[in-house]
């Protein structure tokens, strides 16, 4: 049966982090902990909902970055209107100029 609470330690194990690290999560509140007797204790739902939201989150980025990469091909690939660094404005050039 896994445990209702873990303590720092459990957390700085299971991520590979530091122990500065856990409280500052659970001082910024992304990771919910609560007092027991005077000790931190990190609720077991709270850390596996942590991990849920990292793993979303992660998932979303490399969706964001596919898709900016896909969109920039496609934008090459059609003429498409683009911005580049200078400020300015025009449609890709194509390689035969």
């Amino acid at each position: 049966m896994a445990p209702d609470f873990l303590t720092v330690e459990d957390v700085t194990a299971r991520l590979q982090i530091s122990r500065r690290q856990v409280y500052r999560l659970m001082d910024d509140g992304a990771i919910a902990s609560v007092n027991i007797g005077g000790l931190r204790r990190i609720p077991a739902r709270a850390f596996e909902r942590y991990l849920s939201a990292l793993e979303a989150d992660a998932l979303s980025d490399q969706r964001a970055r596919r898709a900016s990469i896909d969109a920039g091909i496609l934008g090459e690939r059609c003429g498409k209107e683009h911005h580049d660094d200078a400020g300015t404005y025009g449609t890709t050039a194509s390689a035969g100029g």
